[in-house]
């Protein structure tokens, strides 16, 4: 008889009059296999003594293996069935999630890999029932995985050190994270860019968004009539020329005839004219733009504004494309008007850009300070804790070597290798920074340190000579100990590029291959451990050792091992490599061995040896017959059927022979 397992938590305090959300990830065994049975969560159990059977449970029956086909049902603590689904789950071999949102009607939605399956169906309740739990019911031939189970909850008493969440921009909205979920954030009426990065940073528990774009609306004779409408002879119909008070901002660069300079908020767009937020002075002949706003999120209040300067404290340098936090500063630059600029705010003031003012700490840029500018546009900007700024273009690096104000200095760090976008870098798990540069991938380990080559030597022809079209995004990975490298076409379609992954450990290069073209990700960040990616369908991702699949698409892995000398190393001889023999974990999936031949290293052919590869299960093989003759071989060892394998030998038996043949 299948036996039943159960996890209680009577020690989780949490808010009952708010709503709560309960969560387990059900995965697949490494040979892509569910194991079938009932998945269940449990809550508004006893506090003091909570039992399974006397809870709320929502159960997950799965009925299918391999699709991992399920059907849900809520029970109250009687027992009873109160609703029941239709078939659901992930439709393939890769891991699900089903959440059950508690709410204080009392009520409960169900979900099944994202999609609602059972909505808001009431049940019974105790007030002060709080403990939850999870059991499983597992078929006893398939081992059963949940590899998390997690609450998302307001706490009781409330909580009052830091929270970390989730923030995200997709098709133009901004969403962030709420009871282990993503939602649109309610006062988000800014249209986010759609076909470029959108940037952002984290400081004083609020996010600052660089939406960043090229000018809608361009020209040399503004007016401002009324002291807040502004037009222009230029363009006859503003809302057809596509200006929105809650996405654009105008500026003013030259000031004309009496017109105020700086940034003016839009608080309406007629055909013919616009309305400002704020009076300012009449005039014209003023130069300007209409350019996209820059927007701040509360993470406390759960909102977000735009972004504007103090009164009578500059304005924001709009059209800026890169930004980073630096020694209580915020930091701009990649402006699009000047590229070779550099912006950053008072010291613990980001809403203070005032660059008249020349106190030590104060608002300053390349063009007052004494450090002065790059002499080639900026590609990159990163921090290295509070004393260096690296400001990078495609190919030269610099660091400002302590604060504009206060003595700091602009030196050149490398002539030769700069870094070709804006995400093309990232910070290891000590002080090294690593890069990647017209000329491949680099390291510094340190701010005064130059920087080593780490694909070249290995692979030099790939990773070189990439052109402006080419973005990359990188981050090191802590608990593989390596940097993920996404290769990007900035024209919007997927290029005919390779993405990597490099292994701190053994310094090997490996290709990756994703398994849909909109799986490929315009963003990708580290947080917590785990590396999030941000693809261009507009979902979320992230990596997982122990998903046999790529969201659903199988995974199809390999490693080579030689090229071996079969004659021996002097390569004048020639052998056979006569048996092998393979040896794989007792819990891995399948595997293949194939084998290529040729007179030389460089000669192996790409067709198998006989055409059919050796295939290995789990534990130590017999040995096979193989019997290639060559100057040299390359034996090639793949997964079956998207199945994860742990290969841990590989013996062969070679017989050297004479002289190779002609």
């Amino acid at each position: 008889m299948p036996e039943s397992y159960g996890l209680m938590n009577k020690s989780v305090s949490i808010d009952e009059t708010a709503s709560y959300a309960i969560e387990i990830e059900i995965a697949p065994n490494p040979s892509a296999v569910f194991g079938l049975g009932l998945y269940s969560i449990h809550f508004v159990m006893d506090n003091t003594t909570p039992v399974l059977s006397s809870s709320v449970e929502v159960r997950c029956d799965i009925t299918n293996a391999t699709t991992g086909a399920c059907t849900v049902t809520v029970h109250e603590d009687n027992g009873v069935a109160v609703a029941t689904s239709g078939s659901s789950g992930p439709g393939t071999a890769r891991p699900f999630v089903l959440r059950a949102l508690v709410e204080t009607t009392p009520r409960v939605t169900v979900y099944v890999d994202g999609g609602a399956e059972i909505t808001n169906q009431s049940f019974s309740a105790n007030a002060g029932d709080t403990a939850v739990g999870l059991s499983m019911t597992p078929d006893e031939d398939i081992v059963a995985r949940i590899r998390a189970f997690r609450v998302y909850a307001t706490p009781s008493p409330a909580f009052t050190g830091a929270e970390t969440k989730k923030l995200a921009i997709s098709n133009g909205a901004l969403y962030d994270e709420d009871l282990g979920a993503m939602s649109t954030v309610s006062s988000a009426t800014h249209a986010y860019a759609t076909d470029r990065r959108v940037r952002m940073v984290q400081y004083n528990q609020k996010m600052y968004i660089i939406d960043n774009d090229e000018s809608i609306a361009a020209a040399t004779d503004g007016a401002v009539t009324s002291t807040t409408n502004f037009d222009s002879a230029t363009y006859s119909a503003w809302v057809t020329t596509g200006v929105i008070s809650t996405k654009h901002v105008l500026i003013i660069d030259e000031a004309g005839t009496g017109v105020a300079l700086g940034s003016h908020p839009i608080a309406s767009v007629a055909q013919g004219a616009i309305t400002l937020s704020t009076a300012t002075t009449n005039g014209t002949g003023a130069t300007f733009r209409v350019v996209p706003h820059y927007m701040v999120y509360d993470g406390k209040a759960g909102t977000q504004a735009k972004w504007t300067a103090t009164t009578d404290k500059g304005f924001i340098p709009y059209q800026c494309s890169l930004v980073e936090v630096w020694a209580g500063r915020i930091v701009l630059a990649g402006d699009y008007t000047s590229p070779s600029q550099w912006y950053m705010s008072k010291v613990n003031d980001p809403d203070d850009w005032d660059y008249g003012d020349e106190a030590v700490g104060a608002a300053v840029s390349g063009a007052n300070a004494k450090a002065g500018i790059p002499g080639q546009p900026i590609s990159a900007i990163f921090a290295v804790g509070d004393d260096y700024l690296v400001m990078a273009s495609r190919t030269q690096l610099w660091v400002m070597r302590g604060d504009p104000t206060s003595g700091g200095r602009l030196d050149e760090l490398s002539r030769d290798y700069g870094v070709i976008s804006g995400d093309a870098w990232c910070r290891g798990d000590g002080d090294e920074l690593y890069f990647l540069s017209e000329a491949g991938m680099y390291v510094i380990a340190g701010p005064t340190s130059k920087p080593q080559s780490l694909s070249y030597e290995k692979l030099p022809k790939r990773l070189r000579g990439l052109g402006p079209d080419v973005s990359a995004n990188l981050a090191y990975d802590v608990m593989n100990r390596g940097v993920h490298i996404f290769l990007i076409s900035k024209s919007g379609g997927k290029g005919a590029f390779d993405h990597w992954w490099w292994d701190k450990q053994t310094g090997g290069w490996f290709p990756v291959v994703l398994g849909q073209t909109n799986h490929e990700p315009t963003s990708i960040h580290a947080l917590r451990g785990d590396v999030i990616l941000g693809n261009r369908d507009g979902y979320m991702r992230r990596f997982r050792n122990d998903s046999p699949t790529d969201d659903g698409t199988s995974i199809s892995s390999y490693f080579d091992i030689g090229p071996l000398a079969l004659g021996g190393q002097e390569g004048r001889l020639e052998g056979v490599l006569m048996k092998l023999m393979g040896t794989i974990g007792q819990d891995s999936g399948s595997a293949t061995a194939t084998v290529y031949v040729g007179n030389t290293p460089d000669t192996i052919s790409t067709t198998a040896f006989n055409g059919t590869p050796i295939t290995y299960t789990a534990g130590r093989s017999s040995e096979t017959d193989v019997r290639a003759r060559g100057g040299a071989c390359v034996i090639r060892v793949s997964n079956v059927s998207s199945s994860k394998v742990a290969f841990e030998a590989l013996t062969a038996r070679i017989v050297r022979k004479g002289r190779l043949r002609p």
